[in-house]
């Protein structure tokens, strides 16, 4: 009977596949942002050990009912960029959304700027526009450099001068912060934004589209 047993053929045991997770949205996406909008009220103040120094406890839950009610009317660019400005409004240079850590990385727009103290200037560029480089900028979309400058600065916890002109010229660069800044008209071409820049040379003042080159993907790992 043993000897039967061990010539039976073996018959492969297949484990049975375990059903495919499937990922549905079960709410609106206004209802996922006010759950996060009071999770970030409430794990500030729970967290921070002095987080109303700069601006009053009224004001903030002022701030936040009423980023609360226009949820519906912001994208979701908008509402990161309205987050941004929220925690930095505490006023606490350590105190900040850090959103170019977030999965997918931010994306990052080929061209950097350096701020000098005779204005904004194009420090690198890709090598189709290697012209720009040391050139003025002088507006971003339909805004003057200096409203751009202001606009995305109000989103940065910046407690002196030094941090606004290391830090600012970074963020400009970033896609989803002038996107979430520039408030478009609805229909409007992506070319319509764009940034007018003076070359160094005593020539007329280049006009990039803003999306005249795809951003890339770039994560905070690896990026200094």
């Amino acid at each position: 009977m043993a000897r039967a047993h061990r010539n039976r053929p073996r018959r492969r045991l297949r484990r049975a596949r375990k059903p495919r997770k499937t990922w549905r949205l079960t709410r609106d996406r206004n209802e996922l942002w006010r759950e996060d909008l009071r999770e970030l009220s409430t794990e500030l103040q729970k967290r921070h050990k002095n987080p109303f120094f700069a601006i009053t406890k009224e004001n903030w839950e002022k701030s936040v009912a009423e980023l609360d009610a226009r949820v519906p009317q912001l994208s979701d660019v908008e509402m990161m960029t309205a987050f941004m400005r929220l925690v930095a409004s505490i006023g606490d240079g350590h105190t900040a959304l850090q959103v170019r850590s977030l999965k997918p990385g931010m994306r990052n727009y080929p061209i950097a700027f350096v701020w000098l103290a005779d204005g904004l200037f194009v420090a690198a560029a890709p090598a189709d526009h290697r012209e720009l480089i040391g050139g003025k900028v002088t507006k971003v979309g339909e805004l003057d450099v200096d409203a751009a400058l202001a606009k995305v600065g109000s989103a940065l916890p910046l407690p002196n001068e030094a941090s606004r002109r290391n830090f600012v010229p970074t963020y400009l660069a970033l896609a989803e912060v002038l996107q979430g800044w520039s408030h478009p008209r609805r229909g409007a071409p992506p070319q319509s934004r764009c940034a007018a820049i003076f070359p160094p040379a005593a020539v007329p003042p280049a006009v990039i589209p803003r999306r005249s080159r795809r951003p890339s993907n770039r994560s905070r790992r690896g990026s200094g």
